[in-house]
Formats: C-alpha cells, sequence, structure tokens
C-alpha cells in the first residue's frame, strides 16, 4: 500500500546524464534516510518486527523525473496501513509521513546546491 506523501515540486528541468545520476543519487540519501527514521520514530510497540522490515522504497525514474516511492508492504504487515493511518477507536501514527516531513527541508536544500554545483 503506497503511502501518500505531498508532492515536492511540479515541473521538470532537464539535465544531462551525469547530472541527473548525481540528483538521483542525492534522493537515494535522503530516501534511505526517511526509511531508517521512519523504523526507529515511531509510537508503536514493535514486537515481531514486520512492520518496521514492512517499509520499502523504490527509486523510479521516467524522463527528466526521479520519483520516491515510500510503502508499507501488505504482505510483511497487512495491519501497517491502520498503525500508519488509524483505524475507528486507533490514533494514527504517520511514523512514514512525519519522517518524510523531517526531511523535505533537507532534501530541496541539497538538490538546490547540487543543481547549482551543476550549472
Amino acid at each position: 500500500m503506497p503511502v501518500r506523501v505531498k508532492k515536492i515540486q511540479k515541473g521538470s528541468v532537464p539535465f544531462s546524464r551525469f547530472g541527473f545520476k548525481k540528483l538521483k543519487d542525492v534522493i537515494e540519501k535522503v530516501s534511505l534516510d526517511i526509511v531508517l527514521e521512519a523504523k526507529t520514530q515511531h509510537r508503536f510497540t514493535a514486537r515481531t518486527g514486520n512492520l518496521e522490515r514492512s517499509i520499502k522504497n523504490s527509486i523510479k525514474t521516467e524522463t527528466n523525473k526521479i520519483i520516491s516511492i515510500f510503502e508499507l508492504k501488505d504482505k510483511i504487515a497487512n495491519y501497517g496501513k491502520f498503525i500508519h493511518n488509524g483505524f475507528k477507536s486507533w490514533k494514527p501514527d504517520p511514523f512514514l509521513e512525519n519522517s518524510f516531513d523531517r526531511h523535505i527541508k533537507s532534501l530541496k536544500k541539497l538538490l538546490k546546491n547540487k543543481m547549482k554545483a551543476m550549472i
């Protein structure tokens, strides 16, 4: 189940393959930081570790786009979406979205600096 997070920005900027690779490397590094933080910074009590293992990230590239997808894999922990989004009397624990929100400023800053260095 993909967890919806906010879009960073709309549009795209053309770069050489070398520049595109550098930007992708930055996004991969910050995405890994987001996943690692989400696995450790949460309110739920971990018993089996399945929910932490279910937090996954993948990077897709399209023409002039780099897309980082964060998700909770139902096959590993089918209850993850209920803990993350809440359910009936359960309060939500949006650990993945919270981690994303904490890292978005640093991601934007790193991307901006990397783009300035390439110009």
